[in-house]
């Protein structure tokens, strides 16, 4: 009974409760993928890492060298897609 009382209640309209649902489940599903590709980069550093470890004199040059790249490209991204994120942190 109160579950009929809240639906006659509510008056959204139809199209906009599906519109919310596309853009909750588009939203969820680019948060997923950026986690996806987020662990794909720290499996690659750490994998190329992995190949060079018998190697002490290659592996801290090799570490220094990759998180400046990946810091060089956190970089750019921000300038380009976020620039009032600059220095934020």
């Amino acid at each position: 009974d109160q579950i009929r009382r809240l639906l006659e209640r509510d008056k959204t309209p139809l199209a906009i409760l599906l519109m919310a649902a596309v853009v909750g489940t588009v939203t969820g599903l680019v948060g997923v993928a950026f986690e996806k590709a987020v662990t794909w980069v720290q499996n690659q550093r750490i994998g190329a890492l992995a190949q060079v470890a018998d190697h002490a004199i290659l592996l801290w040059p090799l570490a220094f060298i990759l998180s400046a790249l990946l810091a060089m490209v956190g970089y750019f991204l921000v300038r380009k897609f976020a620039p009032e994120a600059g220095g934020s942190g």
